[in-house]
């Protein structure tokens, strides 16, 4: 993602979608000075592949390599550029990625970040209490069984803690496209399962080729869902394949805590080969999951 250096201090900061730049608490970028403004500047990305800076009608002004941006202007970052915010005596922010925006949560007691493409765990992978990923109409947030719609700068709590979200919001028709690509595509699960079941391989067949992944724990919750939705083959394609929760985890003996590790391990590994985090399903008002493609095939080995 990208990020602004500093050399002096050795800090580092990653750039959300928009990142608030001076000395007010509501700045990712907090700068105790008393020369910088208390929202100095903003540092946004533009979704066209370029980020850009704006001084914020500051006091003391915003320079880029020495020379003073107009009160309010704004500037396309390169790499390599050098940013002093209330003069050129200031610490200098030096530009060292301009990668696009990532999904990103940080926590608000202690400024501890966590950022993914586009399926982020809360308060980590092997914890996965809230999960955070691309519906197919915004971001959402799953906790537990409950599905709820999320926006760029909310405040969640997960675990008792309290995280705020920066949300690629202005790259959201890009983000979109390549998801709704993804689910589009004809691709396949082969699931090759040994006769006591202990083993499950799974082959992904995309337009890209075939990928073989080794046996997973969490293969074994795929099978299971892809069975539920060849079996249901009387039923129409929108109906077909959903299950409960509660019945899942019957059926895996898992607790609910487990099955939803399960999920977020094989969602993190499917939309590793550029498939949809939507890989497994949820119905919001029904607390319903189901394996999320059609095209399925299940072989002993």
């Amino acid at each position: 993602m990208a990020r602004l250096h500093q050399s002096e201090d050795k800090r580092s900061v990653s750039l959300a979608s928009r990142t608030l730049v001076g000395r007010g608490s509501a700045c990712t970028l907090r700068i105790r000075d008393g020369r910088v403004s208390g929202e100095h500047a903003a540092i946004s990305w533009r979704g066209d592949g370029s980020w850009e800076l704006r001084d914020l009608v500051s006091r003391n002004g915003t320079y880029v390599d020495g020379e003073k941006l107009a009160s309010g202007g704004l500037i396309s970052l390169k790499m390599g550029m050098k940013i002093q915010f209330g003069g050129v005596g200031q610490e200098a922010w030096v530009v060292e990625d301009l990668s696009p925006p990532q999904l990103e949560a940080r926590r608000v007691h202690d400024g501890v970040v966590r950022a993914d493409p586009i399926l982020l765990a809360l308060p980590d992978d092997d914890d996965p209490q809230v999960v955070i990923l691309k519906g197919s109409s915004g971001w959402i947030q799953e906790k537990g069984d409950v599905t709820e719609t999320v926006h760029d700068q909310d405040l969640i709590d997960v675990g008792g803690e309290t995280w705020q979200l920066a949300l690629p919001v202005d790259i959201g028709r890009t983000v979109e496209a390549t998801v709704t690509q993804a689910q589009s595509k004809r691709f396949s699960l082969d699931f090759r399962v040994s006769l006591d079941e202990e083993y499950v391989e799974v082959r992904v067949q995309t337009d890209s080729g075939e990928h073989a992944l080794k046996s997973r724990s969490h293969h074994y919750l795929l099978l299971v869902l892809a069975r539920l939705r060849l079996e249901e083959a009387e039923l129409s394609e929108g109906e077909r394949g959903w299950v409960y929760a509660s019945e899942l985890a019957r059926q895996l003996r898992m607790d609910r805590r487990t099955v939803n590790v399960h999920i977020h391990r094989a969602r993190k590994e499917m939309a590793a080969l550029g498939l949809p985090g939507l890989i497994v399903e949820r119905r919001p008002s029904t607390n319903q999951m189901r394996i999320g493609t059609a095209h399925l095939k299940v072989d002993a080995i």
